[in-house]
């Protein structure tokens, strides 16, 4: 834990200069990778967010009914 935080983000950075262009696609592929896990996040947290929603509302409800 000795490291600052902004060394990791240089060292994913290295690869990029080296003009390989089979290391520059596996990078590109591995970034485009990391967008649609970014995409599936949002809309994991957006379906949680919508299910604990409806989860309060059927528990307010039954709270509303069983009174």
């Amino acid at each position: 834990g000795a490291w600052p935080a902004p060394v990791p983000g240089i060292h994913l950075r290295i690869p990029v200069v080296l003009p390989v262009p089979g290391q520059y696609q596996l990078n590109a592929t591995h970034r485009r990778r990391q967008r649609w896990g970014l995409v599936m996040i949002l809309v994991l947290a957006f379906t949680a967010v919508l299910a604990a929603g409806l989860i309060v509302l059927a528990i307010e409800m039954y709270i509303k009914f069983a009174a």
